[in-house]
């Protein structure tokens, strides 16, 4: 049985634009699991009081009970997003530094990294906008 709570989709938009404060204030990273071909842009660790809610195929953020978002899923990384979204494509290869348990982080801080995070952000203000609610109550599965 999911866990019900609230989401203030108005209040996650606020969040998502200003992603990049967020991400640097709670140290979020990016990193690449090969196995999986998922994105992470959140911290090394997902606090368990965040929830991964759905905002489209590909495009998923972590989420408490008072809609902070505590990072950003994205699925299908490669095979489908890079592959298909022009936007995405220039970040294929980024990720190239080995760390742990088959994921990869991009080499350094730098501007491309910066980029990604824009393109993220306009991504998931696009899923958040297309949205017909400012409040909702889901039902997240355990």
């Amino acid at each position: 049985m999911g866990k019900t709570i609230k989401i203030d989709y108005k209040k996650i938009g606020g969040q998502i634009a200003e992603i990049q404060k967020i991400a640097s204030s709670k140290k979020w990273l990016f990193f690449y699991d090969n196995d999986l071909d998922s994105l992470y842009y959140s911290p090394k660790k997902i606090k368990p009081e965040f929830s991964l809610l759905s905002l489209s195929n590909e495009f998923s953020i972590y989420v408490d009970g008072q809609s902070n978002i505590g990072g950003v899923f994205i699925e299908y990384y490669k095979a489908n997003l890079g592959a298909h979204e022009k936007a995405f494509r220039p970040f294929i290869n980024l990720f190239t530094k080995k760390i742990d348990n088959g994921k990869t982080a991009p080499v350094g801080k730098s501007a491309v990294t910066l980029q990604l995070s824009e393109t993220i952000k306009a991504e998931l203000l696009s899923n958040i906008i297309t949205r017909n609610t400012s409040e909702c109550q889901i039902t997240i599965p355990a």
